[in-house]
């Protein structure tokens, strides 16, 4: 994994399969864009939508699936394994007096 974020990567291939509006697409993926700027090493997030996790690294992962640099998040998994997570299944994480986020860190 390089360190730091290409800002020129086309983030919204990762929404375009949602089965949603366009306009729903365009606001998570701007969504996923402004939280993956303010998000750094020790930072707490959110991936898949209900696992915290601490952000170990943020950059560009070129393995497996993509092959090619794709915007990334490293943390330690449940298996004490550096693990990855894509850009669209990072989130923010829950705040206070919230039970769970919407989409990209939104409380409901």
């Amino acid at each position: 994994m390089v360190e730091g974020i290409d800002w020129s990567f086309d983030f919204s291939q990762g929404f375009s399969s949602y089965c949603c509006q366009q306009e729903e697409k365009d606001a998570m993926r701007d969504k996923c864009i402004a939280f993956l700027r303010t998000l750094k090493r020790g930072d707490k997030f959110m991936r898949y939508g209900s696992f915290e996790s601490t952000a170990l690294r943020v950059g560009m992962y070129d393995g497996w699936p993509y092959w090619k640099p794709t915007p990334a998040v490293a943390y330690i998994g449940p298996l004490g394994s550096v693990e990855y997570a894509f850009y669209y299944n990072v989130s923010a994480p829950y705040r206070s007096g919230s039970s769970s986020p919407t989409s990209h860190g939104e409380p409901r």
